[in-house]
């Protein structure tokens, strides 16, 4: 035995509507439960270019091409980033991702170590040099990606890292930058995927900017 029950709204007894049923069958909730750790949304930049930054000894450099901007959920939320790049580099190249809630301060882009709003502690060595042009020095000191010396020429260093971002303020959307250098020497520093400027090869992107927005616990 089969029936169908015809409906366009579902409420509480008090009437307040819980979910609604339009004339293709589709149920909207009013209310949806979110609970801790749930994705809410997912953001992605890539590109396969690249660019050659030259000299970039203890001088951080801002590569633009990878910038990226989205709106936000909520300010209460967790944003959970990847970054990841390649580098052709003789020696000590590394990278760090930053983030701005109002695209003028800038902060290193990994603050809490979990999603309970753990802050994260960063102790141990760290650099000695401060980078020129200034900047953040405590984002230089504990880098998010060191890349391996690529051998030769023709060998790029694949590197990637992960780290989670809450808000401190109540932005609507949030800003990301990733910057690249050496620590300890003045060879050329080639940063993506097409160093030279010339044909990709038809490659897919190799540099990305993954945001996933969850729900904190």
């Amino acid at each position: 035995m089969s029936s169908t029950i015809g409906v366009q709204n579902i409420a509480h007894t008090n009437g307040t509507v819980a979910a609604t049923v339009d004339s293709g069958g589709v149920v909207t909730f009013t209310n949806a439960a979110v609970n801790a750790g749930q994705v809410i949304n997912t953001y992605i930049k890539s590109i396969n270019t690249g660019v050659n930054a030259g000299n970039r000894n203890r001088n951080p450099y801002h590569w633009a091409a990878l910038d990226f901007n989205h709106p936000i959920t909520s300010a209460n939320n967790y944003f959970l980033w990847e970054l990841s790049t390649f580098t052709l580099h003789t020696n000590h190249a590394a990278g760090s991702l930053e983030a701005s809630e109002n695209n003028s301060t800038w902060v290193n882009a990994s603050n809490k170590s979990d999603l309970t709003g753990t802050a994260i502690v960063q102790s141990g060595s760290n650099i000695t040099w401060t980078p020129t042009g200034g900047g953040d020095v405590h984002l230089y000191s504990y880098p998010h990606i060191r890349f391996n010396n690529s051998p030769n020429s023709n060998y790029s260093a694949a590197g990637s890292a992960l780290g989670i971002y809450k808000p401190t303020g109540s932005p609507t959307r949030l800003y990301w930058r990733s910057k690249f250098w050496s620590e300890n020497s003045t060879a050329e520093l080639s940063i993506g995927g097409n160093p030279s400027g010339g044909n990709p090869h038809a490659c897919m992107a190799l540099s990305s900017i993954k945001v996933i927005e969850v729900v904190g616990q």
